[in-house]
């Protein structure tokens, strides 16, 4: 194991020194093939960059951003694209494909792979419990979870995740650098969020939004990295005081993918269900929804503490002579009973540097008080990562928004849009006139990132499927269905071949007409 004393956190403005050399070989690989595009003769000083959002929405996220990768590919443009940036469900396909170096080549054969593993009758959410349960490896590897002072929910859901999508993946993020070497693929960067700094009626604070990619991760807001394979180790002041093996991507998969994690979201996701089941059904006011959701706030609160309390001492009294798991049952009820989820420890905690800084920075002095961070779904702030892409570091110029979100398909959009404006970065400006979408809707400014907004389900597909077909916690999948949504997500990309490319050519003569087009944000 490397020696403690050389870890240490990285302060600073710029890319990690991995990423940027991977961006920049990347950037010859796609000056090379945006040649091959008709009209789009290039040097690799004038290459955009552009960047694929993979959004969130479970399994039915995961299959549909293999769908549209492929369409990607057949019009010629993931060869073009420099980074690809995804949250809860996208980061599933993202992570399960980056563990190929070459996965880009060889896309066709491991979507078949990935999708083979997740055909399956629909199970309950019981059964799931009960598989994690049962099976020996995963058994295990909850035992061993048990043991670490950061254990919580994700630890559970991670296990339920690798039997959604039918692999336990035990390699680590760090690994993933060798499919970046030499500009090979897209830079993969996954997003998620502080959950005690989240306020949910409150989107467009940056402090929240963490990142990891194969070479780094951390607050962008706060400038502040550590080395992917140290993530999970404990710091202070700045330091490595105890190093702990890296955290592998099934676990990771976990924190990417735990939309359930923060109670008042889950709690406003459920009332608004409840009011959606009112307006068709029953003639009356849905505001008196919320008025019995906040009597029984409560209520329900304590009652709920009473049955998580009873059930795990039933099954402590069951496992009474298994003193492993009885550990483990005894972390479980606490994490229950706290809705503990994505506990890791907080590599700036003690840190005295910001202190020093005279930055004005918010929520400084909590961080820095925090042994332990959540780290959450991002979704539940934006379920796209734009903030992540919006960060002048990265100097963005084309935005390919897949969209895979439940609800109105306007509010990714939306969400960014503000979050934009609040933290002084430049958007481009929407009109939402219509309400049903179309399936491709390019959006631009000669002083703003271009974005091209796919969302999945259509005013053009409306006829083949709609999200009902493919509800956020659908488990099983049959091959027709698989096949089908594989089949909606790429025709969606390649039938707007011709406008997607006309928008990065566009944005390619914007530049040479404008090249100083970024500006200043609260989050440098």
């Amino acid at each position: 194991m490397e020696n403690s004393e050389n870890k240490h956190v990285r302060f600073s403005k710029g890319l990690s020194a991995g990423e940027s050399l991977a961006v920049e070989e990347r950037k010859m690989k796609c000056a090379e093939a945006l040649g091959k595009l008709p009209g789009m003769y290039i040097s690799e000083d004038q290459v955009p960059v552009i960047a694929v959002l993979g959004s969130g929405g479970g399994v039915r996220a995961m299959l549909s951003l293999l769908g549209s990768l492929s369409g990607l590919q057949e019009i010629g443009v993931l060869d073009c694209v420099t980074y690809i940036c995804g949250v809860s469900g996208s980061t599933w396909a993202m992570s399960s494909l980056c563990e190929n170096p070459e996965w880009t080549k060889d896309l066709e054969s491991l979507t078949k792979d990935i999708c083979s593993k997740i055909v399956r009758q629909d199970a309950s959410w019981e059964k799931i419990i009960d598989i994690i349960f049962e099976e020996e490896r995963l058994r295990k590897r909850l035992v061993e979870a048990a043991r670490k002072n950061d254990f919580s929910l994700t630890d559970i859901w991670a296990a339920a995740v690798s039997y959604l999508i039918g692999k336990e993946n035990t390699h680590f993020l760090s690994s993933h650098q060798k499919s970046v070497k030499r500009g090979m693929n897209p830079y993969p960067v996954y997003a998620a969020i502080d959950k005690e700094a989240f306020d949910i009626n409150q989107k467009f604070h940056p402090e929240i939004w963490f990142e990891f990619t194969p070479h780094e991760c951390g607050f962008p807001y706060y400038e502040a990295f550590i080395e992917t394979c140290d993530f999970g180790s404990k710091f202070e002041d700045q330091t490595v005081t105890k190093s702990h093996p890296e955290l592998d991507v099934c676990h990771l998969q976990g924190i990417w993918g735990s939309a359930m994690a923060h109670e008042e979201t889950l709690r406003q996701y459920v009332k608004d269900k409840v009011k959606d089941l009112w307006k068709t059904n029953v003639d009356c006011d849905t505001d008196l929804v919320d008025s019995i959701f906040d009597s029984l706030h409560g209520e329900v609160e304590q009652e709920m503490g009473n049955i998580t309390e009873y059930t795990m001492n039933q099954i402590e009294e069951a496992c009474a002579d298994d003193d492993e798991f009885s550990q483990f049952l005894n972390k479980t009820k606490d994490a229950l009973l706290n809705w503990k989820f994505g506990t890791s420890y907080n590599y700036l905690h003690g840190c005295q540097w910001f202190k020093k800084q005279d930055k004005n920075l918010k929520n400084i002095n909590n961080v820095i008080k925090k042994e332990f961070v959540s780290l959450v779904d991002a979704g539940l702030a934006i379920n796209c990562a734009y903030p992540l892409m919006l960060h002048p570091k990265r100097k963005v110029d084309v935005i390919i928004s897949l969209d895979y979100s439940d609800g109105d398909i306007f509010e990714t959009l939306t969400l960014a849009k503000e979050f934009a404006k609040e933290n002084h970065l430049h958007f481009p400006s929407v009109n939402k006139e219509d309400k049903q979408p179309e399936d491709c809707s390019v959006y631009s400014d000669t002083s703003t990132p271009t974005v091209i907004h796919m969302p999945l389900f259509n005013k053009v597909n409306k006829n083949e499927a709609t999200i009902d077909n493919y509800p956020t916690l659908k488990s099983g999948y049959t091959q027709e269905e698989v096949d089908k949504l594989l089949k909606i997500a790429k025709e969606n990309v390649t039938r707007n071949k011709e406008k997607i490319l006309k928008a990065i050519k566009n944005k390619k003569c914007a530049q040479q007409i404008d090249p100083e087009n970024s500006g200043g944000c609260c989050l440098s």
